[in-house]
Protein backbone atom coordinates (compact mmCIF):
# COMPACT_ATOMS: atom_id res chain seq x y z
CA UNK A 1 0.00 0.00 0.00
CA UNK A 2 1.06 3.12 -0.81
CA UNK A 3 1.51 5.81 1.68
CA UNK A 4 3.22 9.61 0.27
CA UNK A 5 4.86 11.64 3.44
CA UNK A 6 6.90 14.41 3.04
CA UNK A 7 10.68 13.53 2.15
CA UNK A 8 13.47 16.23 3.26
CA UNK A 9 13.17 19.32 1.92
CA UNK A 10 9.65 19.10 0.85
CA UNK A 11 6.55 20.88 2.09
CA UNK A 12 2.80 20.55 1.68
CA UNK A 13 0.64 22.54 3.26
CA UNK A 14 -2.70 21.15 4.75
CA UNK A 15 -5.72 23.02 6.08
CA UNK A 16 -8.67 21.68 7.84
CA UNK A 17 -11.69 23.96 6.27
CA UNK A 18 -14.54 22.03 7.66
CA UNK A 19 -15.13 19.32 10.11
CA UNK A 20 -18.39 17.68 8.57
CA UNK A 21 -19.18 14.86 11.36
CA UNK A 22 -16.87 13.53 14.34
CA UNK A 23 -17.32 9.68 14.68
CA UNK A 24 -19.57 9.44 11.83
CA UNK A 25 -21.06 6.14 11.01
CA UNK A 26 -21.12 4.97 7.62
CA UNK A 27 -22.48 2.01 5.92
CA UNK A 28 -22.91 1.30 2.39
CA UNK A 29 -25.18 -1.57 0.99
CA UNK A 30 -23.31 -1.50 -2.28
CA UNK A 31 -20.16 -2.67 -0.39
CA UNK A 32 -21.79 -4.46 2.38
CA UNK A 33 -19.27 -2.44 4.72
CA UNK A 34 -19.89 0.31 7.57
CA UNK A 35 -17.59 1.73 9.54
CA UNK A 36 -17.23 5.26 12.21
CA UNK A 37 -14.66 7.84 10.99
CA UNK A 38 -12.92 9.12 13.47
CA UNK A 39 -13.53 12.82 11.14
CA UNK A 40 -14.95 13.56 8.21
CA UNK A 41 -12.89 16.48 6.85
CA UNK A 42 -13.08 19.00 4.22
CA UNK A 43 -9.05 19.60 3.58
CA UNK A 44 -7.09 21.66 1.27
CA UNK A 45 -3.78 20.00 0.56
CA UNK A 46 -1.19 22.53 -1.44
CA UNK A 47 1.50 20.88 -2.73
CA UNK A 48 4.71 22.61 -3.73
CA UNK A 49 6.62 19.86 -5.06
CA UNK A 50 4.22 18.80 -8.12
CA UNK A 51 5.53 17.96 -11.30
CA UNK A 52 7.74 20.80 -12.93
CA UNK A 53 6.01 23.37 -15.74
CA UNK A 54 7.79 24.01 -19.66
CA UNK A 55 10.01 26.64 -17.86
CA UNK A 56 11.57 24.12 -15.49
CA UNK A 57 9.31 25.57 -12.50
CA UNK A 58 7.64 23.20 -9.87
CA UNK A 59 4.14 23.85 -10.54
CA UNK A 60 1.89 24.18 -7.06
CA UNK A 61 -1.22 22.18 -6.77
CA UNK A 62 -3.88 22.08 -5.21
CA UNK A 63 -6.78 19.54 -4.07
CA UNK A 64 -9.73 20.53 -1.95
CA UNK A 65 -12.66 18.26 -0.95
CA UNK A 66 -13.84 15.62 1.85
CA UNK A 67 -11.98 13.40 2.81
CA UNK A 68 -11.52 10.94 6.36
CA UNK A 69 -8.97 11.57 9.11
CA UNK A 70 -8.50 8.60 11.01
CA UNK A 71 -6.84 9.38 14.07
CA UNK A 72 -4.40 6.40 15.99
CA UNK A 73 -3.01 6.93 19.16
CA UNK A 74 0.83 5.95 19.04
CA UNK A 75 3.80 6.26 16.25
CA UNK A 76 3.56 4.62 12.54
CA UNK A 77 4.80 1.58 12.23
CA UNK A 78 5.72 -0.92 9.35
CA UNK A 79 2.65 -3.33 10.73
CA UNK A 80 0.11 -0.64 10.85
CA UNK A 81 -0.81 -1.41 7.48
CA UNK A 82 -4.71 -2.53 8.50
CA UNK A 83 -5.32 1.55 9.34
CA UNK A 84 -3.90 2.83 5.89
CA UNK A 85 -6.08 0.12 4.75
CA UNK A 86 -9.10 1.15 6.96
CA UNK A 87 -8.53 4.79 5.54
CA UNK A 88 -8.72 3.63 1.90
CA UNK A 89 -12.04 1.69 3.16
CA UNK A 90 -12.89 5.14 4.53
CA UNK A 91 -12.70 6.92 1.09
CA UNK A 92 -14.86 4.29 -1.02
CA UNK A 93 -17.73 4.87 1.89
CA UNK A 94 -17.15 8.98 2.04
CA UNK A 95 -17.34 8.83 -2.03
CA UNK A 96 -20.87 6.76 -1.56
CA UNK A 97 -21.82 8.78 1.19
CA UNK A 98 -21.12 12.05 -0.05
CA UNK A 99 -21.66 12.08 -3.86
CA UNK A 100 -18.19 13.39 -4.32
CA UNK A 101 -14.70 11.60 -6.00
CA UNK A 102 -12.54 10.66 -2.78
CA UNK A 103 -8.79 10.55 -3.66
CA UNK A 104 -7.07 9.93 -0.40
CA UNK A 105 -7.53 10.23 3.58
CA UNK A 106 -5.48 11.40 6.15
CA UNK A 107 -3.68 9.14 8.83
CA UNK A 108 -2.67 10.65 11.89
CA UNK A 109 -0.58 9.23 14.89
CA UNK A 110 -1.28 11.08 17.71
CA UNK A 111 2.75 10.85 18.50
CA UNK A 112 4.10 11.92 15.21
CA UNK A 113 4.05 15.26 14.22
CA UNK A 114 2.34 15.28 10.85
CA UNK A 115 -0.53 13.78 8.81
CA UNK A 116 0.08 11.04 6.46
CA UNK A 117 -1.73 10.99 3.49
CA UNK A 118 -2.94 7.49 2.33
CA UNK A 119 -3.75 7.05 -1.51
CA UNK A 120 -6.83 5.57 -2.31
CA UNK A 121 -5.15 3.07 -4.30
CA UNK A 122 -8.33 1.30 -6.68
CA UNK A 123 -6.17 -2.10 -7.12
CA UNK A 124 -5.53 -2.02 -3.23
CA UNK A 125 -9.20 -1.18 -2.75
CA UNK A 126 -10.21 -4.47 -4.99
CA UNK A 127 -8.21 -6.92 -3.01
CA UNK A 128 -9.78 -5.78 -0.18
CA UNK A 129 -13.11 -6.18 -1.09
CA UNK A 130 -12.23 -9.52 -2.50
CA UNK A 131 -10.92 -10.58 1.18
CA UNK A 132 -13.96 -9.39 3.05
CA UNK A 133 -15.91 -11.46 0.29
CA UNK A 134 -14.05 -14.40 0.95
CA UNK A 135 -14.65 -14.56 4.75
CA UNK A 136 -18.24 -13.62 4.44
CA UNK A 137 -18.48 -16.51 1.66
CA UNK A 138 -17.20 -18.90 4.89
CA UNK A 139 -19.09 -17.79 7.05
CA UNK A 140 -22.51 -17.77 5.21
CA UNK A 141 -21.18 -21.55 3.75
CA UNK A 142 -20.98 -22.77 7.36
CA UNK A 143 -24.27 -20.99 8.41
CA UNK A 144 -25.69 -22.92 5.84
CA UNK A 145 -24.03 -26.03 6.97
CA UNK A 146 -25.06 -25.30 10.84
CA UNK A 147 -28.52 -24.79 9.55
CA UNK A 148 -29.36 -27.88 7.99
CA UNK A 149 -27.29 -29.66 10.66
CA UNK A 150 -30.02 -28.25 13.14
CA UNK A 151 -32.97 -28.87 10.51
CA UNK A 152 -32.31 -32.43 10.39
CA UNK A 153 -31.61 -32.42 14.10
CA UNK A 154 -27.92 -33.60 13.80
CA UNK A 155 -26.82 -30.33 15.58
CA UNK A 156 -23.32 -30.15 17.71
CA UNK A 157 -22.15 -27.01 18.64
CA UNK A 158 -18.76 -26.25 17.06
CA UNK A 159 -16.86 -22.54 16.98
CA UNK A 160 -16.97 -20.49 14.12
CA UNK A 161 -14.07 -20.72 11.79
CA UNK A 162 -13.03 -18.37 9.26
CA UNK A 163 -10.77 -19.77 5.72
CA UNK A 164 -8.06 -22.06 5.83
CA UNK A 165 -5.18 -19.94 6.75
CA UNK A 166 -2.07 -19.46 4.16
CA UNK A 167 0.94 -21.07 5.61
CA UNK A 168 3.67 -19.74 3.71
CA UNK A 169 6.63 -17.88 5.71
CA UNK A 170 7.49 -15.15 2.96
CA UNK A 171 3.86 -14.27 2.59
CA UNK A 172 2.31 -14.86 6.43
CA UNK A 173 6.21 -13.08 7.48
CA UNK A 174 4.87 -9.62 6.30
CA UNK A 175 1.07 -9.64 6.98
CA UNK A 176 -0.58 -7.45 9.14
CA UNK A 177 -2.49 -9.71 10.40
CA UNK A 178 0.02 -12.00 11.96
CA UNK A 179 -0.73 -12.43 15.52
CA UNK A 180 -4.71 -12.72 14.97
CA UNK A 181 -3.77 -15.31 12.60
CA UNK A 182 -1.51 -17.52 14.63
CA UNK A 183 -4.06 -16.98 17.26
CA UNK A 184 -6.54 -18.33 15.59
CA UNK A 185 -4.85 -21.30 14.21
CA UNK A 186 -4.13 -22.25 17.83
CA UNK A 187 -7.25 -22.39 19.22
CA UNK A 188 -8.81 -23.74 16.13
Amino acid sequence: MNVVRAKDGESSLLAVAQVLDVEEDIWSPTYGLKGKVDASITAVIENHQAPYDNRGRVKKTTCTGPMPLEIKTGVSANRDIQYRAQTMLYTLLMSERYGYQIDEGLLYYTRNDEPTKVPASRNEIHALIVARNDIVGCMAKKADHLTKMAESGKFVPTSEYLPQTIDIDFVCGKCYGLDACMLYRRVG
